[in-house]
């Protein structure tokens, strides 16, 4: 079962472009400082110091160096120009409990991402983030960086409706904004997301621009702040088959517009069926689900079928012979 630990303290090597911001909501206007007042049902965490990364000595030892001994929940996101394989990657967001890394790509460069690519393709580190989908192309294409372990709030939520017999939102595609908003996860109103997204419309160079603006760091920090608490109430509702379906089609999402040539065979394996589950048809249903839902996904129909051989189903090898 996956579990944070208790983190780790901030230490004196990390100097630059220290923020630390108090996290409440306000009840109509997006992330607020701790003075504003708040619902009941809305989410507020102890604030948290934001730390600007531009040299790899400046993130915690236990993230550059992962082991089943320091196993760890770390929220994740990325912010770039056109982000994708032929775009600019600028910032990786990382959520800790106790603190928040803006690993800056513009100024720490190739060496410093580099860096980050044994904890971003560690068994031992559960990266959770909403929409996994482009940022693993530009992770991969940029800088070889082949996503794995994660857990994509965006198909969990998906999953948890589904297991309340709703129906879900077209193709399962709900904006991280929307599932703020559900009380069930945080309740909050993220206003200052719309903000930056104009923003965005106006200067697509928005994120390259040095150093960091207030409204750019608040904006990437918020990003990724709610995703570790998002992910314990997540783990709380899934069953035990949902997991396995999120585990399968996280690991199908990072890859969904990877295109290889070798048919992905550097990427890890997609997660198989249980053993002690092999005899219940329904968790064999759950991949042909699995490769199918992939067919959706924008790209992917010219490449979902070199995924499918990869998928360990013990059933299709018992009966080819």
């Amino acid at each position: 079962m996956l579990y944070f630990t208790r983190g780790f303290n901030s230490t004196g090597n990390l100097q630059m472009g220290v923020y630390s911001v108090s996290v409440a909501c306000g009840g109509g206007g997006g992330l607020v400082d701790g003075g504003g007042r708040h619902a009941d049902h809305e989410v507020v965490l102890k604030p948290v110091p934001i730390y600007i990364i531009s040299h790899e000595s400046q993130l915690p030892a236990t993230f550059l160096n992962p082991s089943p001994k320091n196993e760890m929940v770390v929220g994740l996101d990325c912010e770039g120009v056109d982000l994708c394989r032929y775009g600019t990657l600028c910032i990786v967001q990382l959520a800790f409990p106790d603190a928040i890394y803006l690993v800056d790509a513009v100024r720490g460069g190739r060496k410093l991402i580099n860096a980050c690519k044994p904890a971003l393709e560690s068994v031992y580190v559960t990266k959770v983030i909403h929409d996994c989908k482009r940022d693993s192309e530009a992770l991969y294409y940029q800088f070889g960086i082949m996503l794995h372990n994660v857990m994509d709030t965006q198909i969990a939520y998906y999953l948890i409706e589904e297991q309340l017999g709703k129906k879900s939102t077209q193709d399962g595609h709900i904006s991280f904004v929307r599932l703020l908003a559900d009380p069930r996860y945080c309740g909050i109103s993220y206003v200052e997301k719309k903000e930056v997204r104009s923003l965005l419309k106006e200067d697509p160079q928005f994120w390259t621009y040095r150093p960091l603006s207030e409204l750019m760091v608040r904006a990437a920090a918020d990003d990724v702040r709610f995703l570790p608490y998002v992910f314990h109430k997540m783990m709380e509702k899934l069953s035990e088959e949902s997991l396995w379906r999120l585990a399968v089609r996280g690991s199908l999402c990072c890859r969904c517009f990877c295109i290889s040539d070798n048919e992905y065979a550097d990427w890890p394996a997609i997660p198989s069926i249980p053993e002690k589950r092999w005899d219940e048809p329904h968790w064999v249903l759950g991949l042909f689900t699995a490769y199918l839902w992939m067919l959706e996904a924008k790209s992917c129909e010219t490449r979902a079928s070199h995924f499918w051989p990869n998928v360990f189903c013990p059933h299709s090898k018992a009966s080819s012979g």
